[in-house]
């Protein structure tokens, strides 16, 4: 431990101005998030500042080579290392905690309420940011090395999401917002055991060629299961998470071949998807909302068509009548398939997944420009134009919060709410502002209805005999 101390001294006297440029951008940043909509900037500043710094502390005692001066010296790895993390805690993670703490307290949140929150949002900074930066750091032997594959990974990174989308695989890309928390916890898991692992062995064995090997292992196999892997795997852990049960066999699901069309998109080679789709026999009191949607279409030949996903809207009322929900999805067919089976009868299979939402909760108050508390963490207020705004500390609350104005109709914040069982996300800002498209110029008197997700469930179907070009007619 007094090692441990010792080197945390000796790197506290040498980065003392790059711990003067972090602190000071911290407080920029708290200051300009309690005066600010939307500094975006200041975080981006921030995090490259804080990068910085830990790169900085690293190459201290850099690993790779064999000349080091503190290579003679009787350095424990272990006291080293725990010198290294124990600086990022304190001169890293502590300010920004700071920070956000303040910038609660502020904007009238509990920082008592919001503590789990506030350290799991510091837990991610520490698992996602500064473990894996030290990690990069301890492969590079100064900060122009470490500069180079810092900037190749990020353009590697984005380069990666516009070649997807160059080459049309839009199912990547269209994950349902509800359960992306699940391939986002994979991909940290991958990442975290990666960097753990590298400084285990450059700082117990300094095998910076096995580190570096690991290294772009680990991020390739990351890459390969963030791109490939399936949404519904996703919804069947979800489904697993469940806080209660729903028997969903009484429910009958069919799609609707009159209301079906397929409309040529030559430009992006894909041809669109309407479909829609009805769930009859719904239960008085039962809400549900649709989270996603798959079909395949298949040939007799054996070839066959997968979507990746579509977009989903469900509208508020029945128009089946009672007990019925309607649900219309749009998306994108591969245009060789449609030019080749077009004229041919398919087989159409189809999961619809859903959600069923319970336990409402409503409140009704008189809102004004400054935020009022309302229900569950919200803070409700109307901008300058009478839109309602309401804002939530660390991450929106796992609820469908609907608004409505006097006789107006009910207009909901989000239905791409997330499914995540933790406290919070990874954002340096921790207020998220929502907005809901309803007017108070008529009322000030609002009411809130917040419903909370209870089951998570599939429902399939399958129609034969189905001729894309009969469905094709009104396509110009």
């Amino acid at each position: 431990m007094r090692q441990t101390l010792h080197i945390f001294g000796k790197d506290v006297r040498y980065l003392w101005r790059e711990i003067c440029l972090v602190l000071a951008l911290d407080a920029m940043f708290a200051w300009i998030e309690t005066h600010s909509p939307d500094p975006w900037w200041a975080e981006m500043l921030l995090t490259a500042a804080a990068g910085y710094l830990v790169a900085r502390l690293i190459h201290a005692e850099a690993i790779p080579g064999d000349r080091q001066f503190w290579i003679t010296r009787p350095y424990r790895w272990k006291s080293l290392l725990g010198a290294k993390l124990l600086f990022v805690l304190v001169f890293v993670n502590l300010p920004i905690l700071i920070a956000q703490l303040l910038i609660l307290m502020v904007n009238g949140f509990s920082p008592v309420s919001n503590l789990p929150g506030l350290l799991w949002s510091q837990v991610l900074m520490i698992i996602v940011v500064s473990i894996p930066i030290a990690a990069l750091a301890a492969v590079t032997s100064g900060i122009v090395a470490f500069i180079f594959p810092a900037l190749i990974l990020l353009a590697i990174g984005f380069g990666s999401l516009e070649m997807i989308w160059f080459l049309h695989l839009r199912q990547v890309l269209e994950w349902p917002v509800q359960v992306g928390w699940v391939r986002d916890s994979v991909a940290v898991v991958l990442l975290v055991a990666t960097a753990l692992s590298v400084l285990y062995i450059q700082y117990r064995k300094r095998g910076t060629l096995l580190s570096r090997s690991l290294a772009l292992g680990g991020a390739a196999l990351g890459v390969a299961v963030y791109v490939y892997m399936p949404w519904s795997l996703a919804f069947a852990v979800q489904s697993r998470l469940s806080k209660q049960s729903f028997d969903g066999s009484s429910l009958q699901i069919g799609l609707d071949p009159n209301v079906m069309k397929f409309l040529p998109r030559p430009m992006l080679k894909h041809v669109e998807v309407d479909l829609s789709i009805a769930v009859s026999r719904v239960p008085d009191g039962v809400d549900l909302e649709a989270d996603a949607l798959a079909v395949s279409f298949q040939g007799a030949n054996g070839r066959t068509w997968k979507s990746g996903g579509y977009d989903l809207s469900t509208p508020n009322t029945n128009s089946r009548g009672r007990g019925v929900i309607i649900v219309h999805g749009a998306g994108l067919m591969d245009l060789s398939f449609f030019n080749e089976e077009r004229a041919k009868p398919l087989n159409v299979q189809g999961s619809l997944y859903l959600t069923v939402f319970g336990n409402p909760r409503s409140r009704t108050v008189l809102l004004r420009e400054t935020p009022t508390n309302v229900m569950d963490g919200l803070q409700c207020y109307t901008d300058i134009f009478g839109e309602v705004l309401c804002r939530s500390a660390l991450r929106w609350p796992g609820l469908v919060v609907d608004v409505k104005v006097g006789g107006t109709d009910t207009k909901s914040f989000t239905r791409f709410i997330s499914y995540s069982p933790f406290p919070a996300d990874m954002h340096f800002n921790p207020i998220e502002t929502g907005r809901a498209l309803v007017s108070t110029q008529s009322s000030r008197e609002v009411t809130f209805i917040a419903k909370e997700p209870l089951a998570h469930f599939r429902l399939d179907f399958q129609v034969r005999g189905v001729k894309l070009a009969e469905f094709a007619a009104a396509a110009k």
